[in-house]
């Protein structure tokens, strides 16, 4: 049994325009022993003006170039399809937006959507 946890970061999430910057992730087993993790950053690939700067003082760990430095989300596509394939389970914190973001990407660079069940800790916790 494997169970993914995932959380993503954006770069811009305003007015619905949302683009990913970090995909951080564990794979465990049913004894929640840690089997992978790491954390995927990624370009954004949006101007300067287009960063929300409230998250880059408040939210994220790295420099703003850092991010347009790394590859971009076509990059991670296929690990990301395969840790989401290969999990029983997937888990996270609100998770419902971070599934729509993942989708927001693969439309955005034309990539086959990531269809999945999950379940959001927050709505459990409700």
């Amino acid at each position: 049994m494997k169970y993914l946890f995932y959380d993503l970061e954006y770069a811009t999430s305003k007015g619905g325009n949302i683009k990913i910057c970090e995909f951080g992730y564990v794979v465990t087993n049913e004894k929640f022993d840690v089997l992978e993790r790491d954390n995927f950053i990624i370009d954004p690939n949006i101007t300067r003006q287009d960063w929300d700067w409230w998250v880059i003082k408040n939210k994220l760990t790295r420099k703003v170039n850092e991010y347009e430095n790394s590859p971009a989300f076509p990059h991670f596509y296929s690990n990301i399809k395969r840790l989401i394939d290969n999990a029983d389970y997937v888990i996270g914190h609100t998770l419902n937006g971070d599934a729509k973001a993942l989708n927001i990407e693969c439309q955005r660079y034309d990539m086959p959507s990531l269809d999945y069940d999950f379940y959001d800790v927050k709505n459990i916790f409700r």
